[in-house]
């Protein structure tokens, strides 16, 4: 008698190591157990950075993000650039713990960078002139071991942006929170507000999140505020920036916005005056200049201009006015001239008298 089983999809399997489960599952996102996946199962494989991010449709740096937290898990090692197994451990807790120098390095983070608790007021800091590192992997996870509302975080923001969060990403998060102070609930309002506006890419979140610091904003009614007063920004320069026909590579600058913002609410004047102060600029100067079309539009709202129409006029007056002080100028000095050339005629006059005279005499003696 022959014996077959059919297993299906269950005969053709490979080993995960108990580690992933009993020490890091709960730490790992889902790109980092894609890639654990795919390399467990392609182990008769040379793979490369590229190739593993080709075939999940991620991004190579992701892919080395994710080998890097589980090698500090103690999953993997590296010898002279080769993935090996992780040698194996006496116990079953994380191999972090083990890990003396990173201890230490983490220890000093968190001791000089540890974040303000929730509602309290953050001292005022200087806007950051040096790059802040991100924390590494191992103090990730330690923090989102302890740290409950920094769990919330990271599966809010994933719900938030519909997708699941990078290595990278989760570090951000956490240096938003460690390192610039950021409390749990604000950190969500920057990630929805990053997203309403269109920029849901994890450097812009950092970007703002570190502008947010730098300025305090450390309670939810700070970052209310803050985020209203930046959709407005934002508003008004996407309005102004669809008149001049001007994009930017990249995001706002900080004096765009500022403008923008000012013409929105002090300078009401139409967009037929905001196109034309614009088109001036650029034929007196070959491109747009903020400050140039900014005095324009000031002189304009001075003179209490309202729209094209009142503009011609105004400046029809001004020609008017500017060619009939031009004409009482050319007259007063025509008038000057004659008065100036009587007087000479005169002094003439006398002086030929003097000399008929002088001849007279002259006559008489001889």
């Amino acid at each position: 008698m022959s014996i077959k089983i059919n297993l299906g999809n269950w005969s053709s399997v490979f080993a995960v190591p108990s580690a992933v489960v009993d020490t890091a599952l709960k730490f790992a996102s889902a790109y980092q157990l894609k890639v654990l996946l795919y390399v467990l199962r392609n182990n008769d494989h040379e793979l490369t950075y590229d190739l593993i991010a080709a075939e999940l449709s991620i991004l190579p740096d992701d892919v080395k993000d994710s080998v890097k937290f589980w090698v500090d898990r103690g999953i993997f090692c590296c010898e002279n650039e080769e993935l090996l197994p992780g040698k194996a451990t006496a116990n079953k807790t994380p191999a972090l713990q083990n890990n003396t120098a990173t201890q230490t390095k983490n220890a000093e983070f968190a001791n000089i960078q540890a974040p303000q608790a929730s509602g309290q007021p953050a001292a005022a800091a200087k806007p950051r002139t040096t790059v802040v590192q991100k924390p590494d992997s191992l103090f990730v996870a330690e923090k989102l071991k302890t740290d409950a509302a920094l769990r919330d975080v990271i599966q809010d923001a994933e719900i938030i942006l519909s997708k699941p969060l990078t290595p990278g990403d989760v570090a951000t998060l956490v240096m938003l929170n460690y390192t610039f102070g950021l409390p749990c609930e604000v950190i969500i309002m920057l990630i929805q507000y990053c997203k309403d506006v269109g920029h849901s890419n994890m450097k812009y979140v950092e970007r703002i999140g570190a502008e947010w610091s730098d300025e305090g904003i450390d309670s939810i009614e700070a970052a209310e505020l803050k985020t209203e007063s930046m959709k407005s920004s934002n508003s008004a320069w996407s309005k102004i920036s669809r008149l001049f026909g001007v994009s930017n590579i990249g995001y706002p600058t900080a004096a765009q916005l500022s403008f923008a913002q000012r013409w929105q609410v002090e300078i009401v004047l139409p967009d037929e005056l905001f196109k034309e102060a614009y088109e001036r600029c650029v034929d007196t100067h070959g491109k747009y200049n903020l400050k140039y079309i900014n005095g324009i539009l000031n002189n304009w709202a001075s003179q209490n201009i309202k729209n094209l129409n009142e503009l011609y006029e105004f400046e029809e007056q001004m020609l008017i006015k500017k060619e009939a002080a031009k004409t009482k100028t050319t007259a007063a000095a025509k008038t000057t001239r004659t008065a100036k050339n009587g007087k000479k005629n005169r002094e003439l006059s006398e002086v030929s008298l003097d000399v008929a005279a002088l001849s007279k005499k002259d006559i008489l003696d001889d």
